[in-house]
């Protein structure tokens, strides 16, 4: 696990990511045989959603990963931009460049520097856009992991065929997913721990996750990380099996 993971708030600019993400995992858990996810949920609303009401969290990569053109190989985090050169400085100095000859002379002179300067400053704006572009295309790349962390409740809870283990305020994790190649490094564990920890530092007291009976991962983990099999929970979608842990014990 890369301890450098920056854990922070989704943002709407991250939801690209966030689905292709999504779409990584539900391919995965088809390829294991296991039925999760595969009836089109999440879908870009449900990502949406989270974003809006500020329950989506993601992993990033942090500054230092990104490569040279996100980050300007000049360090200023414009890629390809360079201060203007001395030549370029005297081309906006009406001044010096043509300022001997007849006066005819010297107003083509001034035209002809006019445009150049103009020229100059649309190729550095086209560098700029083109820069910014890229480093928000690395940007949602180095998103690696995504999860729903809710403290207002899951109605379905309420309904559980079993029974939890605290009646208090709890924190609930839903749609979690990590981007291919980052599998099997413990990006998943992780998020979960910094999910605990959050709820820590809120005084919450028990933490609440439901998956499917054949998402054997995420059941492994789970039990890893302690927590217990309190009953069966049922959406629309069909039923999960329901765990919880009590935090700060």
């Amino acid at each position: 696990m890369d301890e450098k993971l920056v854990f922070r708030r989704a943002r709407p600019a991250d939801a690209a990511r966030i689905m292709e993400i999504i779409r990584q995992a539900q391919a995965q858990m088809r390829a294991l045989g296991s039925l999760q996810w595969q009836d089109g949920y999440p879908a870009a609303a449900d990502i949406g959603h989270d974003i809006a009401c500020g329950y989506g969290w993601v992993f990033e990569k942090p500054e230092a990963e990104k490569s040279p053109e996100a980050r300007g190989s000049d360090g200023t985090g414009v890629a390809g931009f360079r201060p203007e050169t001395a030549a370029a400085r005297k081309i906006t100095d009406t001044g010096e460049a043509g300022a001997t000859g007849s006066g005819a002379d010297e107003t083509a002179a001034t035209t002809e520097e006019a445009e150049e300067t103009r020229k100059a400053r649309e190729m550095r704006e086209t560098r700029e856009t083109q820069a910014a572009k890229a480093a928000a295309a690395q940007a949602q790349g180095n998103v690696v992991a995504y999860g729903a962390v809710v403290f207002d409740g899951e109605p379905a809870y309420e309904a559980i065929e079993g029974a939890w283990l605290t009646d208090g305020d709890y924190v609930v994790l839903h749609r979690m997913a990590v981007a291919d190649g980052e599998k099997g490094r413990g990006v998943a564990t992780e998020f979960m721990r910094r999910v605990e920890a959050m709820a820590c530092g809120r005084g919450t007291g028990s933490m609440r996750v439901d998956t499917n009976f054949d998402n054997r991962y995420m059941l492994r983990m789970l039990g890893r990380l302690g927590f217990v099999y309190c009953g069966k929970v049922r959406y629309r979608s069909g039923e999960r099996l329901a765990f919880e842990k009590t935090l700060g014990t």
